[in-house]
């Protein structure tokens, strides 16, 4: 009710922010992995996943590649 009520009033709600801090998040992410996957072109999906398991590389969720 609070919330309807501020969005009737004009007020913003949530942070305007937070797209563009992931969309550069992801930026930054892709740009660290780019010369990896480079060098893993030509493999098979599981054996990409098995390499960036291998180096550390932890899944978008977090986690093993699968």
């Amino acid at each position: 009710m609070l919330c309807r009520a501020a969005k009737a009033r004009g007020v913003q709600l949530g942070n305007p922010n937070i797209g563009a801090d992931n969309a550069a998040a992801a930026a930054d992410r892709d740009a660290t992995l780019r010369p990896m996957l480079v060098e893993l072109a030509g493999k098979t999906l599981r054996e990409i996943a098995q390499a960036l398991t291998n180096r550390g590389i932890e899944a978008p969720c977090g986690g093993a590649w699968r």
